[in-house]
């Protein structure tokens, strides 16, 4: 049963505007004009035709990275940051070169700096404890 575009746009949930401009370009197969109104078989399933861009594929910046890969570095980059460690850059780098990938994608810029502090404690004690156990005067 055909139905007009404004109902059609009312049942899928998408703007009149949406509709139309889909119909007048050929989107729809039952979509037809009866003077200067048009239908549309109700039936006609809403299709989004629109392509999604991954990252392989997205837009790069000026720096050559994209919005994603940016993001990362910016969020990494304030997590260092916060860590009080951006002052000493070798050991910065070691720290956040042993946090996962994952991690930096699920974590905040100060969970990572957290988790960045955690890191150097574990390494402080256990080259302490290395110490104390290779002493000669052990």
């Amino acid at each position: 049963m055909d139905i007009t575009l404004a109902e059609y746009a009312k049942r899928h949930g998408r703007a009149l505007a949406t509709v139309r401009q889909k119909a007048y370009r050929g989107g729809f197969t039952t979509a037809h004009r009866v003077g200067r109104d048009w239908f549309i078989d109700e039936a006609e399933p809403m299709v989004d035709n629109r392509r999604k861009l991954t990252d392989d594929d997205a837009p790069t910046g000026p720096d050559g990275l994209t919005a994603s890969k940016r993001h990362r570095e910016n969020k990494l980059s304030w997590a260092m940051q916060l860590s009080g460690w951006k002052q000493y850059p070798d050991t910065c780098h070691a720290i956040f070169a042993n946090i996962p990938a994952e991690m930096l994608d699920r974590y905040t810029a100060a969970q990572l700096a957290e988790i960045a502090d955690l890191t150097k404690k574990v390494y402080d004690k256990g080259v302490a404890y290395g110490r104390e156990h290779t002493d000669p005067g052990y």
